[in-house]
């Protein structure tokens, strides 16, 4: 388990434990020293890949100890302002969510990458949808993320769909 904080204006600082009670502290590394981190995904091979706040910088690491800084494309070219992305690993890749403000408004946004250093745009269906993209989950079918607005779901992150939501699904005690 990695656990992380981040605290504006500051480096990102990260744990490991085990077995989720003992924790040790990752030695401050310079190359967390940009920007705070957002979010960490281990995938199944044991590779790690933290995500900066911004979503222009992310981490890789083979054991959580050793890190190694990976400038992100510009995946927000268009937007002055989006939502701290959201991360998860696949089999086949990894998958990061967020949301851009554009017009006024919030519009969810995925992106693949089958090795975390090259990205390329999630088709979100349908495109019109206002909301946004708060978190991700790889789940045996597949993804799901959750956020204002809807859930999504995806087969393998490059492709996501909103998710149909019964009115009589209990949410917080009541109908959603």
């Amino acid at each position: 388990m990695v656990v992380t904080e981040a605290v504006a204006g500051q480096a990102g600082r990260m744990w490991l434990s085990a077995d989720g009670d003992t924790r040790r502290q990752v030695p401050d590394d310079p190359a967390f020293f940009s920007e705070p981190i957002a979010a960490v995904a281990a995938n199944p091979q044991g590779q790690l890949l933290a995500v900066g706040l911004t979503g222009r910088v992310a981490w890789s690491s083979p054991d959580g100890v050793s890190w190694a800084r990976l400038d992100l494309p510009n995946l927000f070219p268009e937007w002055d302002e989006f939502s701290p992305p959201g991360l998860a690993a696949t089999p086949s890749g990894w998958v990061l969510v967020s949301a851009s403000e554009v017009d006024g408004g919030s519009k969810p946004m995925a992106w693949y990458s089958p090795d975390g250093t090259s990205w390329e745009p999630s088709e979100v269906v349908p495109d019109d949808t206002e909301g946004a993209m708060l978190a991700v989950a790889a789940v045996p079918q597949g993804l799901v993320a959750v956020g204002i607005g809807g859930i999504w779901v995806s087969d393998d992150g490059r492709a996501w769909e909103l998710a149909p939501v019964s009115a009589e699904v209990p949410f917080f005690g009541g109908p959603m």
